[in-house]
């Protein structure tokens, strides 16, 4: 920020005084940039859209979040008191759908094999996809019905469809 009596820059670890006190508009489901804060006992704080305090929960992570971390988020919900509960991934099979041609796209890239399937860590495919591993499953599921693709060698292989 600008210091107002010497127009310099200057930081602040005093975030509370510089968020957003109005309650806040978002939506459920509203895609978000957020700014990982700090860790509590509860999970991560992170500011969303750069103007207000919001939660993601430990309960909804698969990976460890570091301090200063930029990404994007979705809104789950916006409570009565103004506070906001985020989550890193999607909802709904609209997640699923872009995910599948990720995967496709990996596969291809990689020689037709990747060595990732459902029971890989999760944060091996948040890593490599940047998604959860319920997300993952869905889209690897989807492919395998499909036909798309197996399971081979502790990964999946694409299959020629032709």
């Amino acid at each position: 920020m600008l210091d107002e009596r010497s127009d310099r820059l200057v930081a602040s670890m005093k975030l509370n005084r510089h968020i957003n006190r109005t309650k806040p508009l978002y939506q459920d489901g509203e895609a978000v940039d957020l700014l990982i804060a700090d860790e509590t006992p509860l999970g991560f704080n992170a500011i969303v859209e750069n103007a207000h305090w919001g939660l993601l929960y430990h309960s909804d992570l698969n990976a460890a979040l570091q301090p200063g971390q930029r990404m994007q988020g979705y809104v789950k919900t916006v409570r009565p008191d103004g506070k906001i509960d985020l989550r890193l991934d999607d909802t709904g099979y609209q997640r699923i759908s872009p995910l599948t041609q990720k995967i496709l796209d990996k596969l291809k890239e990689s020689g037709g094999h990747l060595d990732l399937d459902d029971s890989s860590p999760p944060e091996a495919i948040r890593y490599a996809f940047g998604v959860s591993k319920k997300s993952f499953k869905q889209a690897i599921g989807a492919l395998l019905r499909e036909g798309r693709i197996r399971f081979e060698h502790g990964g999946v292989q694409l299959v020629d469809v032709d």
